[in-house]
């Protein structure tokens, strides 16, 4: 068995393991803060709009199950719920709002209701999310940013998908 060697080495080496893992794990640390202070301009410009729009590009497929779920009348009344009700689950209610007729403004202003709800467990969510390369404005539901994701997915669907309103 491969433990069987490390049993029979000399004693100390589980000790010289645990300092070498200590010293590739300052390296690490060392550089990934090196090339966040480098990169960091690059990563500042991916905002919460950039994640919704990503959001909507990689989970596409998760996003049409969602949609064509909640379509059938058989699967109604229905609860749409994620860690915090902001994100994700504020991409899907406001595709399904904007399937249904809403106005832009309209659902810009149901996303922005999702800050008053997370006011309680603000603190904890600053320290879960504390990273060098974000700010607090990942933890904020603006209006501007859901008006900004509308208008963009609209831009995208136009362009490329030749959806006209």
């Amino acid at each position: 068995m491969a433990l069987d060697v490390f049993y029979m080495a000399p004693w100390y080496t589980e000790q010289i393991f645990t300092v070498l893992w200590a010293i590739i794990g300052i390296f690490v640390d060392k550089a990934v803060l090196y090339f966040t202070q480098c990169l960091s301009e690059q990563f500042h410009r991916y905002d919460l709009v950039g994640w919704y729009l990503g959001l909507l590009k990689y989970a596409s497929k998760e996003i049409c199950f969602i949609l064509k779920t909640l379509s059938d009348p058989e699967n109604l009344p229905a609860m749409v719920c994620c860690a915090h009700g902001k994100d994700r689950t504020g991409v899907v209610i406001a595709l399904v709002l904007s399937v249904l007729g809403k106005s832009d403004e309209y659902i810009a202003v149901d996303y922005s209701l999702s800050q008053k709800g997370l006011e309680p467990i603000m603190p904890e969510l600053k320290e879960k999310t504390k990273h060098p390369l974000s700010d607090d404005s990942f933890l904020l539901a603006g209006k501007e940013t859901m008006l900004e994701v509308l208008n963009t997915t609209r831009k995208i669907l136009v362009k490329h998908v030749h959806v006209y309103e």
